[in-house]
C-alpha cells in the first residue's frame, strides 16, 4: 500500500514538474511581451526613437540625481514634477505656482 502511494506520488511530483517548468516559460514570455509594449508605449508617449529613448531618460535621471546631490528631497522631486503619488506623500499645496526662475527674469526676457 505504502509503495503504490509514493510511486502515484512520484507521478504527481513529475507532473507538477512538468507544469512548473512549463508555466515558468510561459510566464516569461508572458514578461518579455509586456516588456516590449511597455517600451513601445514610451517610444509613441515621447514620440522618438530608440536612440532618443535612452537618451531622454538617462538625461532626466541625471538632473533628478543631481538635485538629490543638491538636497532635493524625493517629495520636492515629485512636486517640482506636479506629479501626484501615494507612495511619497500628497501632491504639493502649491501645484499651480511651478516655477523654475524668478518672476524678475521673466519679466526682462518679454522685454527683449
Amino acid at each position: 500500500m505504502n509503495i503504490e502511494k509514493i510511486a502515484e506520488n512520484d507521478r504527481k511530483i513529475e507532473q507538477l514538474t512538468k507544469n512548473i517548468k512549463r508555466d515558468t516559460e510561459k510566464r516569461k514570455k508572458l514578461m518579455e511581451e509586456n516588456s516590449r509594449l511597455r517600451y513601445n508605449a514610451l517610444l509613441e508617449q515621447f514620440n522618438c526613437e530608440e536612440r532618443e529613448l535612452l537618451d531622454i531618460i538617462r538625461q532626466e535621471h541625471d538632473q533628478a540625481e543631481m538635485l538629490k546631490a543638491s538636497g532635493v528631497s524625493e517629495n520636492d522631486l515629485y512636486d517640482l514634477c506636479d506629479k501626484k503619488s501615494t507612495a511619497h506623500g500628497s501632491a504639493s499645496v502649491h501645484e499651480d505656482q511651478m516655477t523654475f526662475y524668478d518672476h524678475e527674469d521673466s519679466d526682462d526676457e518679454d522685454n527683449d
